[in-house]
């Protein structure tokens, strides 16, 4: 089960790497079992030519003499066992099994040892026989075939280094592909390229794609429903505080005096909310800066003044401009309007009656400066 659920967290260039370099360790234990195979069989054949050119030597030497060896022996090569000898019968070196032995080679059972044996019958009577030690001529196989099936089972660790890298690369353009969703803005769901991205995850991308078209949609009515419900709501908010304001003008109890004034403060929070509500629903519709976006100043602060004027009015509040000139800042004027607004509203609420608040705006080597200049305490 935990084998089950590390391979299901696996990542798929993981996944891929394991399955690759499984079936390459297989493919290449299984090559380097044939090449064994191989190796220690041709090794077997090279040594029976071996044998056929030692006896062909030890005939035509022996061809030239009158006298015959008889059961003497020569060991011609130490290291690989070969002996050479000249014998009336193959019984006079050792057991023989019973069998066809057509291509001359038998196995002699002699010494206590196994031999590959080669008979040759001579012209002037006796047999030629060249023998080596099974024991000898495997180990020597052995060694051939291992030398061959190394080189296989060297390369697999290789293999596997250069099958990761590659898959990594392969995987590349998806990694490229995350990157490029993380940076996409959350008001601007533009989606991710399809063309330029890889066929097999084509469907995918197309998919994520869909699922933000549906959630900017879901957004953009969001937005809308916010927008309409806080422009609906400020002509009963307005109408609520008129009748507020008329109803301070009339002869109330003390007591109902101190309620209407929490009322009023009540009535002024949530219009201001709404207008809050009113600007990000707004902002959220404005597309994206550009480069060549400005606004000015002095327009947009006389905008705000203009909106502004009847709260300040109402506490005889000293509302405007000290700085002389415009300057325009890199931005839209819906922004910047609502820039002002705030700070303007937020001085205003906190500037006692009869008090004055002094904005302006002045551009130096340091870049725009904005300052608000009220009397509050």
């Amino acid at each position: 089960m935990r084998v089950a659920a590390s391979w299901a967290n696996a990542s798929l260039v993981t996944r891929l790497t394991a399955l690759i370099a499984a079936v390459i360790l297989v493919g290449s234990v299984l090559a380097a079992l044939a090449a064994f195979v191989q190796g220690f069989k041709e090794a077997n054949d090279l040594q029976d030519g071996h044998l056929r050119e030692v006896s062909q030597l030890a005939a035509s030497l022996l061809s030239h003499t009158d006298q015959l060896p008889t059961a003497q022996g020569l060991d011609l090569d130490p290291d690989d066992r070969v002996v050479v000898e000249v014998v009336s019968s193959l019984a006079q070196i050792g057991q023989v099994p019973p069998g066809d032995h057509g291509d001359g080679f038998v196995q002699v059972l002699a010494e206590g040892r196994e031999w590959r044996t080669l008979a040759r019958a001579l012209p002037q009577g006796g047999i030629l026989v060249v023998r080596q030690s099974t024991e000898a001529r495997d180990e020597i196989a052995r060694h051939s075939a291992l030398m061959a099936m190394l080189p296989l089972l060297g390369l697999i660790p290789v293999l596997m280094l250069l099958v990761r890298a590659v898959v990594r690369w392969t995987f590349r353009p998806v990694q490229h592909l995350a990157a490029q969703l993380d940076g996409i803005a959350p008001e601007r769901l533009d989606g991710l390229p399809i063309a330029s991205s890889p066929p097999e995850v084509r469907p995918f991308v197309a998919s994520v794609n869909a699922m933000m078209e549906k959630v900017r949609l879901e957004q953009g009515r969001q937005r809308r429903f916010i927008a309409d419900a806080a422009h609906e709501l400020r002509t009963p908010m307005a109408a609520l505080s008129l009748q507020a304001d008329n109803l301070r003008n009339t002869a109330l109890p003390e007591d109902a005096v101190a309620r209407l004034a929490a009322l009023q403060d009540g009535l002024g929070r949530s219009r201001h909310l709404l207008e809050q509500l009113l600007s990000l629903s707004r902002l959220q519709e404005v597309p994206a800066v550009g480069a060549a976006d400005s606004a000015s100043f002095a327009s947009a602060l006389s905008e705000v003044v203009a909106d502004l004027h009847p709260l300040a009015a109402a506490r005889q509040i000293d509302l405007g401009q000290v700085t002389q000139g415009d300057v325009q800042w890199p931005c839209s004027s819906f922004e910047l309007q609502t820039l002002l607004r705030n700070v303007l509203s937020n001085a205003l609420r906190h500037t006692p009656d009869g008090g004055q608040v002094n904005v302006g705006a002045v551009s130096n080597a340091t870049g725009l400066l904005l300052f608000v200049d009220d009397s509050e305490p």
